[in-house]
């Protein structure tokens, strides 16, 4: 298959979210099983128009804003997508969530292109994010704009697009109910593909644990909690280092890593003073893509305390895949992975007794632990291995080609 990619996302720039870890991942895999794929996204700042990597073509759109639907996205995106046609014969057009919302009626008579939409999240989960911001930042002119687009996004962006996909894939249940129920899609035209990773780099290791507890000088008696994210509010790393405060109150042998930079880091590293946990913090900074196997296999819990409604996350689907027991916030796909009592714990939001309680429960019973720690590398190998991605991916395309 020839296939043509809608994404806002510039890949060069680095791995930093989910969504850039699924578009990356997936347009490699497609190529690995011998389809072209040429990526239509927004400008690159050096001014590079075209570029290959690992087998994708990128084409960047110069009159653009980087990572932005506004400005010229809708029309220069579509004069793209019909010169590349005119040599390349596209047979799928892939929506990256709603990226592909300018292909309206008169683009697909003209080119007669199907598009798949891949969904990552949806309205909901986007407004249950600005009420958490706007909660902790109170309310602003900005927020004010901010819920202005996003009514906006519902009705000229996110409809459009989903109006005019053949088809709909949504990584998770949670997202495929969201879809359903908000934008009034008919079931028949979705389904779930969920998040793929790949479980062979991620996978208990202890040489990369031994290696990175030998570096920050963690003892082999010390329960390590690992949480990983971009330092913001809605992330929750501060209800990690409040149930931190409980447990060390406790006399308990503990250590929290947090992973990740953001505009709350300094704050952040000012609360760790201020509740006397300097020496059980360690703040690893942004961990490339690359060495995050190496953290979640120093940990031994890994800590989700997300407060918004997330999508797949992939750094919980990679812990599973590293053997680590999850304790995450009961909210959305999460539950798609997580099964309370078997591979990890859910738990009301917000609620750092339970999160603690969970963490003393594994740390009094190694035998429970290692149970977990098992059936969370079972899950991620039989649920969410990226081969499973790619194929069930490639089915759906391959589905909208034979109608």
């Amino acid at each position: 298959m020839n296939i043509a990619v809608f994404s806002k996302v510039n890949y060069w720039q680095g791995i930093k979210g989910g969504m850039d870890i699924h578009g990356k991942s997936l347009s490699e895999g497609l190529v690995q099983k011998g389809h072209s794929v040429h990526m239509i996204s927004t400008r690159h700042p050096d001014g590079i128009a075209r570029q290959s990597i690992n087998g994708v073509e990128y084409h960047y759109l110069e009159d653009t804003l980087f990572g932005s639907y506004r400005k010229g996205w809708k029309r220069e995106c579509i004069l793209k997508l019909d010169e590349l046609h005119r040599t390349y014969r596209f047979d799928v057009i892939w929506s990256q969530s709603f990226a592909g919302y300018p292909y309206n009626n008169s683009c697909r008579f003209h080119m007669g292109i199907p598009m798949v939409s891949i969904i990552h999240g949806t309205v909901a989960q986007g407004l249950n994010s600005w009420w958490i911001d706007m909660r902790s930042t109170k309310f602003t002119l900005k927020a004010l704009k901010e819920l202005f687009y996003s009514i906006y996004a519902y009705f000229f962006i996110l409809n459009p697009a989903l109006r005019i996909s053949d088809h709909i894939i949504c990584i998770s249940e949670q997202i495929e109910r969201e879809v359903k129920r908000f934008h009034f899609i008919k079931e028949d035209k979705m389904s779930v593909v969920y998040n793929g990773i790949d479980c062979n780099r991620f996978c208990p290791d202890e040489d990369r644990r031994s290696r990175v507890r030998k570096h920050h000088d963690i003892k082999n008696e010390e329960i390590v909690l690992l949480s990983i994210g971009t330092i913001n509010w809605e992330k929750g790393h501060h209800l990690a280092l409040e149930t931190l405060r409980m447990l060390v109150d406790e006399g308990a042998p503990v250590r929290l890593i947090i992973a990740g930079d953001g505009p709350l880091l300094d704050d952040l590293k000012k609360r760790t003073t201020d509740l006397n946990l300097h020496g059980h913090v360690i703040f690893s900074g942004q961990i490339p893509n690359e060495e995050t196997p190496d953290y979640y296999n120093a940990s031994d819990i890994f800590i989700f305390p997300s407060l918004r409604y997330e999508g797949l996350p992939f750094t919980v689907l990679e812990a599973l895949s590293c053997g680590k027991v999850v304790i995450s916030h009961d909210l959305g796909s999460v539950r798609s992975a997580v099964k309370d009592g078997f591979n990890g714990f859910l738990v009301p939001r917000g609620d750092i007794n339970k999160i603690a309680e969970k963490v003393r429960m594994l740390s009094d019973d190694p035998s429970l632990l290692r149970k977990l720690s098992l059936n969370g590398r079972h899950t991620a190998v039989e649920k969410f291995s990226f081969e499973k991605m790619i194929k069930g991916t490639i089915e759906r395309f391959e589905g909208v080609l034979s109608k």
